[in-house]
């Protein structure tokens, strides 16, 4: 079974926005997800999801130059579309 993509992007919005200033670590926002939607819910589908409110700007994410992992934070607009 797969996830519905408007739950999966909520999830994410929700819980970047819950993180506050903290960036979360991709790995960490994936496995926070699966807690949240099911251990159905793949990396794939999230990465998905993170495409999808990462080309409208609802998100954003910056690389840690040592572990060369993404770290997601939510974008006002992505607040706006929680509101």
């Amino acid at each position: 079974m797969t996830a519905n993509p408007k739950f999966l992007r909520t999830a994410v919005l929700t819980m970047l926005k819950q993180a506050g200033d903290y960036q979360l670590p991709e790995a960490a926002l994936c496995e926070q997800v699966r807690l949240a939607l099911g251990r159905s819910v793949t990396d794939a589908q999230t990465q998905q999801a993170l495409g999808w409110l990462h080309d409208r700007a609802f998100i954003d994410f910056t690389v840690d130059p040592m572990s060369e992992e993404k770290r997601w934070k939510i974008t006002d607009s992505g607040k706006a579309q929680l509101n």
